[in-house]
């Protein structure tokens, strides 16, 4: 059997990858797009993703239709802002676009499986809740950045503002707006990035950038509530605490079946170099590491709370791709910064084994399994 899955990147192009269990990777095809196609999501009705670019206001949102072996995009739209993230809504009707740049979210519905032009779809700006103060992390929090969006049931998104320390809550309204109707508060510094929702659907778990943490609400009342008892550092035990300030996390999903989180961090290589810059006297680490880690957050009864924590070492470089088959039996992950792609075979608490490594995909940020 043949998995396939598409793999976008900070390059100009897409690219159509084939498994074949146990170690057998392949490149299918590239396919032309506009630049930094860094995020893909497959929905029922039509694949998506988001092109980010430096500037506020130019990042794109494309519908693609996958011919064969090749894609071809069906409709684009500009997003308002530079974009991180998008979101395909579960029943197939629309998208929602997280603006990181510009703090901001965009619907777009969604007709034949394409992006129409016709929509009016307003750009929901997000309050900057550090407004008229000095924000926790004054370089990273300089205002509202958008970063990433989950659909819990009946349709309610939940959206990281990792400038703002929120999770904001947020439905459809009529065709193509949004509107905020509640928020959820992260402790100080925490800059939630990506979250993910447990498999029965009670609990938000919510992955903090500069945290380097993990912390976790019930989703029964979510606007009333207060994070659960629950922590997981997720930093290796290789970065000292002096030095977690270099270091960044990335991508959080949950298994399937197994009681566990993974989530990828991002920089270790870089932790000398990076110490070295900003002047600040702490001694080296002086060490060679092959690529970050994953940690995998072995969770406790119901998923409420943390029953261990353990580490997987791998050859990738700044992981932002990370996503497992929709079995749970295989691991994509990626290193933007070196390393290529690998895949693992994934085992209960960390026992992860490199199946298969293709140092020659450069720049890859996300997959999307087909």
């Amino acid at each position: 059997m043949v998995l396939h899955l598409l793999a976008g990147a900070y390059r100009p192009k897409i690219s159509l990858l084939a498994f074949t269990p146990p170690s057998t990777l392949d490149v299918v095809s590239h396919s032309a797009t506009p630049a930094n196609p860094s995020w893909v999501e497959v929905g029922p009705r039509a694949a998506a993703y988001v092109n980010g670019h430096a500037n506020e206001d130019d990042g794109l949102a494309l519908s693609l239709e996958l011919d064969g072996d090749r894609l071809t995009v069906t409709g684009r739209r500009k997003t308002g802002g530079s974009p991180a993230h998008v979101h395909v809504m579960r029943n197939g009707t629309g998208i929602v676009v997280s603006n990181y740049l510009g703090g901001s979210l965009v619907y777009f519905p969604i007709t034949a499986g394409a992006l129409p032009t016709t929509s009016d779809s307003p750009v929901l700006d997000l309050p900057y809740t550090y407004a008229g103060t000095c924000a926790p992390d004054p370089e990273r929090q300089e205002a509202a950045h958008a970063h990433h969006v989950v659909e819990a049931a009946g349709g309610l998104l939940l959206v990281a503002d990792l400038g703002g320390d929120r999770v904001w809550l947020v439905r459809r309204a009529g065709e193509s707006a949004l509107d905020i109707v509640g928020q959820v508060e992260t402790p100080p510094g925490f800059g939630p990035r990506h979250m993910a929702i447990s498999n029965d659907g009670e609990h938000l778990y919510v992955l903090g950038e500069m945290a380097h943490a993990v912390i976790a609400f019930s989703l029964a009342d979510i606007a009333s509530t207060a994070p659960l008892p629950f922590y997981a550092r997720i930093l290796p035990p290789t970065i000292p605490e002096l030095h977690a300030k270099y270091m960044d996390s990335a991508e959080i999903v949950v298994h399937p079946h197994l009681p566990e989180l993974y989530v990828s961090n991002r920089l270790e290589a870089r932790v000398d170099a990076l110490n070295a810059a900003a002047g600040l006297g702490l001694p080296p680490l002086n060490r060679t590491v092959t690529g970050d880690a994953i940690a995998v957050v072995v969770l406790g009864s119901g998923g409420a709370s943390v029953e261990a924590v353990r580490w997987v070492r791998t050859g990738c470089q700044t992981i932002r791709g990370m996503q497992l088959s929709p079995d749970g039996e295989w691991a994509a992950v990626a290193g933007e910064d070196g390393g290529g792609v690998e895949m693992y075979r994934v085992r209960p608490a960390g026992a992860w084994e490199l199946m298969a490594k293709r140092a020659d995909l450069e720049k890859v940020a996300d997959f999307a399994w087909l």
